[in-house]
């Protein structure tokens, strides 16, 4: 004969009121919403909750625990930093969303859970979209809950659902990934900009965002122009006050911008000044601004993939030519050899002074 045992998980309420037991009969004092936090992780293993518990009190051994404290040791962010990143990407504000990523990278939290946490927060939103009385199932204070539904109140659910739906393929990718802050940065662009998907999900999020710019007053209607009209304008003469071409780049200011390089891409987009600092910038020896990137990183890679789009070689153009008024012409290189960025800088820089006949010290370079 033979019995069967039916293991179900562990509610979260009965995870904490047995960690709660556990630290009184230690005479350790700990925050009710720190082990709320500790249950909701633990996802119904009493054993896993046990070993966080564990690590939290090694960790500050003889202290009070406090939410804060567990939150550093177990890697994760306060609600607030969801709010946060989430208004960020309602708002498609990409450089807000980056730095929020930044900030959590720099504090040093685990990127892993925090996706986890997030992909949690915005699926309690979709809940509390969809169903009333969330406050027992959700296991959250009234004034969180007040705040999931303020946000979820003009997002569609498909918007939400594909939400999730990319967070939980970057918590998938990032298991095994060496470069975790780059797909987080990428995801959370992604999300930002539903134009680079082409999925039903995608589409919503564009056409609600669409209606609250219209709404908002963020769209203008430009004035219908007869076809006379527009080839008036197209025939008229060029106002002489117009912006002039500029000249073409001496080999002076080529290498004064290649000395100024940091400087000047303070003033590019958020993304493609990260790309541009990991280059190694010379002058090539027809006289041009080149950009190395090591092809055996894996961000140098993305940013030599970046900088292969003409556009982007265009903007850059424009971006160095506007501070030193000159016109120069920008190359990109990927270095897939054995040899270091700094010898291919220094064998260039030593060709053009050669070809020029321009002698350069070595700390020129």
């Amino acid at each position: 004969r033979c019995q069967r045992y039916d293991f179900r998980r562990i509610s979260t309420e009965t995870i904490k009121d047995r960690l709660a037991n556990i630290m009184k009969s230690e005479g350790i004092e700990v925050e009710e919403k720190g082990l709320m936090y500790i249950a909701k992780v633990a996802d119904g293993s009493m054993r896993d909750a046990l070993s966080l518990l564990d690590e939290c009190t090694a960790f500050y051994m003889d202290q009070a625990l406090t939410y804060d404290k567990i939150l550093s040791v177990l890697g994760a962010v306060d609600t607030e930093i969801f709010y946060r990143l989430f208004e960020a990407i309602r708002k498609e504000d990409v450089l807000s969303a980056v730095d929020i990523v930044n900030d959590i990278v720099m504090e040093g939290r685990d990127i892993r859970q925090f996706v986890l946490d997030f992909t949690w927060y915005i699926r309690n939103m979709l809940l509390v979209k969809n169903m009333d009385s969330m406050e027992d199932i959700l296991d959250m204070s009234t004034d969180t809950l007040n705040i999931l539904k303020e946000e979820a109140k003009d997002m569609p659910e498909e918007v939400l659902m594909r939400f999730i739906r990319v967070l939980s393929d970057l918590s998938n990718s990032l298991r095994d990934a060496t470069q975790k802050r780059v797909l987080l940065e990428i995801t959370v662009i992604k999300l930002c900009k539903p134009a680079m998907e082409q999925d039903y999900e995608s589409l919503i999020q564009r056409m609600t965002s669409m209606e609250q710019r219209m709404e908002s007053g963020a769209f203008t209607v430009a004035a219908v122009q007869s076809p006379a009209e527009s080839l008036e304008k197209k025939t008229a003469p060029i106002d002489p006050g117009l912006k002039k071409p500029l000249p073409e780049a001496t080999p002076e200011a080529v290498k004064e911008a290649a000395r100024e390089f940091k400087a000047i891409i303070q003033d590019a987009p958020g993304m493609t000044k990260k790309f541009l600092e990991t280059a190694m910038v010379t002058v090539s020896d027809e006289g041009e601004l080149m950009l190395v990137f090591d092809l055996i990183d894996n961000i140098q890679h993305m940013a030599y993939k970046m900088f292969q789009d003409p556009e982007k070689i265009a903007e850059l153009e424009e971006l160095i030519s506007e501070h030193i008024e000159q016109q120069v012409k920008v190359v990109v290189q990927g270095n897939e050899t054995v040899t270091p960025k700094e010898n291919l800088y220094t064998d260039a820089i030593t060709a053009f002074a050669g070809k020029n006949g321009v002698v350069i010290e070595t700390e020129d370079f």
